[in-house]
């Protein structure tokens, strides 16, 4: 006599993941879940319920699965405002076991990216200023926001700032810096900064550069800089 029960068409949502390390407020998220089948049967198209602090925000398509077989289905949220916000992932049409149905995640999200950008060639002209082009298609004007916020320094002001505070740096054109500057973007980096290095005509000597930004363990640069700018 079998005392086990039948078994159940089931399938499970995990492995609910931000697929964009950033969140920002008023900028569409990415995120993504699985579902399993772990039943017997093909389990037809369904839909996920997306909700929010807001109440729901979406009803994502979800493909056949078949037995044994796992899915992906990515979805797009847009959270109003920095903070933390509840996010709860679900199944429209529910199946034999409810409590793997659900997936809930607590998303942090913030108003913007940080980003500095260290003007190695100022210029009052912006069409030659080294970083106008480059901070109009990071922030643009205009009344809707690219998520994204800007700061212009020149290279001597790196030593004083608290690097910490944002998301990357961009070093557009700098000539080599001096070790203090040098020793605060490593520790930027250790810490899991984002440093971007643009050349120009500022950069000065191969050999001066790559002994600011390429020598020793840890370099700022994947790869010495070569004599004639290559």
């Amino acid at each position: 006599i079998s005392a086990a029960a039948p078994r159940r068409d089931n399938a499970a949502l995990h492995s609910l993941s931000i697929d964009r390390r950033q969140v920002i407020a008023g900028v569409p998220a990415a995120l993504s879940v699985e579902v399993t089948n772990h039943g017997s049967r093909r389990r037809e198209a369904d839909r996920l319920l997306v909700d929010t602090d807001a109440g729901r925000v979406a009803a994502v398509e979800l493909r056949a699965v078949d037995p044994g077989r796992t899915e992906r289905a990515g979805f797009e949220v847009t959270f109003p405002d920095a903070g933390h916000h509840r996010l709860t992932v679900s199944l429209a049409t529910p199946d034999g076991l409810a409590a793997d149905d659900v997936q809930r995640a607590v998303v942090p999200g913030t108003d913007a990216l940080s980003v500095l950008l260290v003007n190695g060639a100022p210029s009052p002209d912006p069409l030659r200023d080294e970083v106008h082009l480059l901070r109009t298609a990071l922030s643009p004007p205009g009344p809707f926001s690219s998520g994204v916020s800007t700061e212009v320094v020149d290279p001597e002001q790196i030593s004083a700032l608290s690097l910490a505070a944002f998301d990357a740096v961009v070093l557009a054109n700098v000539p080599p810096l001096d070790e203090a500057s040098v020793a605060a973007l490593h520790r930027y980096v250790r810490s899991g900064g984002g440093v971007i290095i643009f050349l120009g005509d500022q950069a000065g000597e191969a050999d001066a550069f790559n002994r600011a930004f390429f020598g020793g363990p840890g370099g700022l640069m994947p790869v010495e800089l070569g004599r004639g700018g290559t």
